[in-house]
């Protein structure tokens, strides 16, 4: 199975594609600088100026250069810090 993972940061979007039967990345990449006019999409080692105002323009940036049929599906790193 193909699962898109994402870990949203403050100003960051990290991602994944990760196949989980053979236990490896198909790509990854991240969105650093969200919402200031530098931001850049880095994707296998390929960086790029993005237009990245807010979280959900980064993650659109980051499906315009995926194959979405690909994906099976999403996950998201999330912490709590409560008691």
């Amino acid at each position: 199975m193909n699962v898109l993972v994402l870990n949203a940061g403050s100003s960051s979007l990290k991602f994944s594609l990760t196949d989980t039967r053979a236990q490896r990345h198909r790509l990854r990449g991240l969105v650093e600088r969200i919402g200031l006019e530098q931001a850049r999409l880095t994707l296998e080692g390929r960086t790029e100026a993005v237009a990245a105002a807010d979280h959900a323009a980064a993650l659109q940036a980051v499906l315009r250069r995926l194959d979405l049929d690909l994906v099976e599906a999403v996950g998201h790193r999330v912490v709590h810090g409560g008691d």
